[in-house]
C-alpha cells in the first residue's frame, strides 16, 4: 500500500489546505493490517497517506515529550548534586578533614578512584591516609627516575614500567614511559570485571590529552606533597579544636 493514495474524487479531502504529498514511499502490510489502516483513515476523514503522516506526528510528539522529561530530570539531579558538593566544600566538618586525603590538581569525581585506593591501603596498613599518600608520591617519583635512567621497574604480579622508544615521540631521543601489565594482574581484571564496567572512553581521552604547558613529574610530585603537608596542618588544627571542645 502506498502513502500517496488519496481520497476518491467524490470524497472531499479535509487536509487539502496542507502540504501536498508528492513524495512516494512503499509500506508492506498484510491484508488485515491494510484493512485496519484504511478503516481508521476513512473514520478520520483522511486519505491513507494523510492518516499515516498524522499518526507518525502524534507518536513523534509523544517521544519528544518523553525525552524532554528525561533531560529535565537529569538536569535537576545534576543541580542537586552540585549544591551538595558546594555545601560540603564550603563548611567541612572536622571529622571530614582530619587525616583524610584529598587529591589535588584533579576534579572531585576524577579523584575518587585514587582517594579510595589510598584510603583502603592506609587502613590495611594501620597508617593515616596522608602518610600513605606521601609514601606513594615518593614511590612514584623513584619509578619515574629509574625509567628515565633506562631501567625496568618490575612489580611482582602487577606489571613493569620501562622506557619505550618511538620515532613519533618528542624529546631528546624519542623515549616515552610504558607500563606492561603482568599476567596475574590481567587475569584478575579479566575474571573479576564485567564488560559494563569498562572505561574505554575515559582512557582513550587520557591517551589523546596533551598539556600545552610542559612540567616535570618530579616538580609535580613535590607540589603534590606540599598539598599533603597543607592537609596535615588542617588535620592538626581540627584535632586541636576537638581538644578545645573536649570531644
Amino acid at each position: 500500500m502506498s502513502r500517496e493514495q488519496e481520497s476518491s474524487p467524490d470524497e472531499p479531502d479535509r487536509s487539502s489546505q496542507s502540504t501536498h504529498l508528492g513524495q512516494r514511499i512503499t509500506v508492506r502490510l498484510s491484508d488485515s493490517e491494510k484493512w485496519v489502516v484504511e478503516s481508521f483513515a476513512k473514520q478520520a476523514g483522511l486519505s491513507v497517506g494523510r492518516f499515516i503522516v498524522a499518526a507518525v506526528q502524534i507518536v513523534a510528539k509523544s517521544r519528544i515529550e518523553q525525552i524532554k522529561g528525561v533531560i529535565a530530570s537529569s538536569r535537576r539531579l545534576e543541580r542537586d548534586r552540585r549544591r551538595r558538593r558546594r555545601a560540603t566544600a564550603a563548611s567541612p566538618e572536622p571529622s571530614q578533614i582530619a587525616g583524610t586525603f584529598r587529591c589535588p590538581f584533579t576534579r572531585r569525581e576524577d579523584a575518587e578512584g585514587f582517594q579510595r585506593v589510598i584510603s583502603r591501603s592506609a587502613k590495611r596498613m594501620g597508617i593515616s591516609e596522608l602518610s600513605g599518600a606521601r609514601y606513594v608520591s615518593f614511590f612514584l617519583e623513584e619509578i619515574a627516575v629509574a625509567v628515565t635512567e633506562g631501567e625496568i621497574v618490575r612489580l611482582p604480579g602487577f606489571g613493569a614500567f620501562g622506557p619505550w622508544h618511538s620515532e613519533k615521540a618528542r624529546g631528546v631521543d624519542g623515549n616515552v614511559p610504558r607500563f606492561v601489565a603482568a599476567q596475574p594482574f590481567r587475569e584478575h581484571v579479566q575474571w573479576n570485571s564485567m564488560s559494563s564496567q569498562n572505561r574505554n572512553r575515559e582512557l582513550q581521552a587520557l591517551r589523546r590529552r596533551r598539556r600545552a604547558r610542559r612540567s616535570s613529574v618530579l616538580d609535580a610530585l613535590e607540589t603534590f606533597r606540599m598539598h599533603i603537608r597543607s592537609q596535615n596542618r588542617d588535620a592538626q588544627a581540627a584535632f586541636e579544636r576537638w581538644i578545645e571542645l573536649d570531644l
